[in-house]
């Protein structure tokens, strides 16, 4: 199933889990939207960042989810409450990508995995290579 065969980022969800990421957070965030990813498929789980992190990324981006946890519930925990708040909504897509949020996609990325995944109909995972 092809949720907007124009646009192969609207097939994703990202996932992504921080801790003071910083700017580096809205960096992740956006080089997901440059990739066709809407704002609503964007999952951030705050591990009880002390830092503007979150704030910096809410006053940039409307409409992604964000989940707030009070303390580092670690990213294992972090990636299930996103996926659970993804799965929630009336909308499905076909792909969850779990970035970290120091991690930026490059042009094309989404694309390739896409292509990866439609070949490989037995294909579950997949990863990215990191530079």
């Amino acid at each position: 199933m092809i949720a907007d065969s124009g646009n192969v980022g609207a097939r994703f969800s990202i996932v992504i889990v921080n801790y003071n990421g910083g700017a580096m957070l809205l960096e992740c965030v956006l080089s997901a939207m440059q990739e066709g990813v809407p704002a609503s498929h964007i999952f951030i789980v705050d591990n009880g960042s002390r830092d503007d992190s979150i704030q910096a990324l809410e006053s940039s981006v409307a409409g992604t989810s964000v989940v707030r946890n009070r303390c580092n519930a670690g990213f294992a925990r972090a990636v299930n409450q996103a996926i659970e708040s993804a799965l929630a909504l009336p909308a499905s897509v076909e792909f969850f990508l779990l970035l970290n949020n120091d991690a930026q996609l490059e042009l094309g990325a989404l694309q390739a995995f896409a292509d990866g995944f439609d070949r490989l109909p037995n294909l579950a995972i997949a990863g990215g290579q990191l530079y």
